[in-house]
């Protein structure tokens, strides 16, 4: 069993000096789809169980309607997939965009976000986390990247979720100061084959504060990994 952990194109560490030499370079939710189907031809080439936090649970919906033939499962953990597209954003002079752009890389901004993010704030709401949270800004593609990705007009995909036949996995904390809980009931009328976990005394990173929560939960629901985990324990420890 491997695990992947993917920077998808424009985010992440993949703001290259392209997007820096060529600013006006396209970037959608279809390119990042695209991105993500070529690593998993390349590296994984079996069906796979597709994690997506926040944001990234839109991307998994988006990649899975595309490509059920890649998916085991879909986990979501704090999932933005009922808003819809970027609104006037996407239609914002580019000039006016980049300074948008730019408020994401602020201080202030990034301090505000990381106390929403988490329960246990004194822990985790560090200076530290929003230094981190903010290197990959400093890439020199960085802002034309995101810039692109706006004006593509983001991510629409609540109107697939009940077009869903996987296996799906719902995540979220009971703290979470960013994802309400009146979104996570729609689950149960789009998803109805889905089962929801609600992780006590967590915020919206689950994967950050709680990561065993959500490896629990996974193995609970899927046995099949909980019972490849074990035998890979077994043979840890009889090799010992």
């Amino acid at each position: 069993m491997h695990v992947f952990a993917v920077d998808l194109i424009g985010w992440g560490f993949t703001c290259s000096k392209q997007f820096n030499a060529q600013p006006d370079l396209s970037l959608s939710p279809q390119q990042k789809s695209d991105h993500l189907y070529a690593f998993w031809k390349e590296k994984v080439k079996e069906p796979m169980l597709l994690l997506g936090t926040s944001l990234g649970s839109a991307i998994a919906v988006h990649f899975a309607r595309q490509h059920p033939e890649c998916i085991r499962a879909l986990v979501m953990s704090g999932p933005q997939v009922y808003v819809d597209g970027l609104g006037m954003m996407q239609n914002l002079p580019r000039f006016v965009a980049g300074l948008g752009v730019q408020v994401l890389r602020s201080v202030p901004l990034r301090s505000w976000a990381n106390q929403m993010a988490y329960y246990d704030k004194q822990t985790l709401a560090t200076e530290d986390a929003m230094r981190i949270g903010r290197l990959h800004t400093f890439l020199p593609g960085w802002k034309n990247a995101n810039i692109a990705f706006m004006r593509s007009g983001g991510y629409s995909v609540s109107k697939d979720i009940p077009q869903l036949g996987e296996q799906t996995i719902i995540f979220w904390g009971a703290d979470d100061e960013i994802l309400d809980k009146e979104s996570v009931k729609r689950f149960a009328v789009d998803l109805p084959r889905s089962r929801l976990i609600i992780v006590e005394q967590c915020g919206h990173c689950i994967h950050l504060e709680k990561p065993q929560e959500i490896v629990r939960g996974i193995l609970d629901c899927i046995p099949e990994l909980r019972n490849a985990s074990q035998s890979k324990q077994k043979l840890a420890q009889s090799m010992q």
